[in-house]
């Protein structure tokens, strides 16, 4: 029977068999490594927010913020197709300085013009008209506040 085996496996059909058994299993395995490679990417960047979150709340405090929330949930409305749709945004807080209440979105990276980039400016301008309150955004690695409104234009 193991001489059937060998001929088999050496056979030409036998080697195309035993190459794609080869390519199948090496496949899984690198998607199985890819996987647990994003997991572990995840959790490290997870665990790098939560302590920024940590650090950015002593700043503000530092700078004369009280937190009124950590991660509020603010309402907000869109209509679309004629349709009030509600949704919930959540910016990282809800803050309060000179009677002036302020979201503020923390970003790990440091860079001062983050707030060119059109998915940062899209995301403040979302939490600037869910809340009707100015935003702070707070770039963590340089500790660098940007406030950010939204001008009201007389015509």
């Amino acid at each position: 029977m193991l001489e059937q085996f060998n001929q088999y496996i050496f056979s030409e059909y036998g080697l195309l068999v035993t190459w794609l058994l080869g390519v199948l299993i090496g496949a899984l395995l690198i998607h199985r490594l890819n996987k647990a490679l994003s997991s572990f990417r995840g959790k490290k960047r997870q665990k790098q927010g939560i302590k920024a979150q940590k650090k950015a709340a002593r700043l503000l405090k530092k700078n004369g913020f009280k937190i009124i929330e950590s991660e509020p949930r603010i309402q907000s409305r869109l209509m679309i197709d004629g349709q009030i749709v509600t949704f919930e945004i959540t910016p990282d807080f809800m803050v309060e300085r000179d009677g002036m209440k302020y979201t503020v979105e923390v970003k790990s990276q440091s860079d001062k013009n983050l707030i060119r980039q059109a998915d940062v400016r899209r995301q403040l301008i979302e939490y600037i008209k869910a809340s009707h309150v100015p935003c702070i955004l707070l770039t963590m690695q340089d500790q660098f506040m940007t406030e950010v409104e939204w001008p009201e234009f007389e015509e």
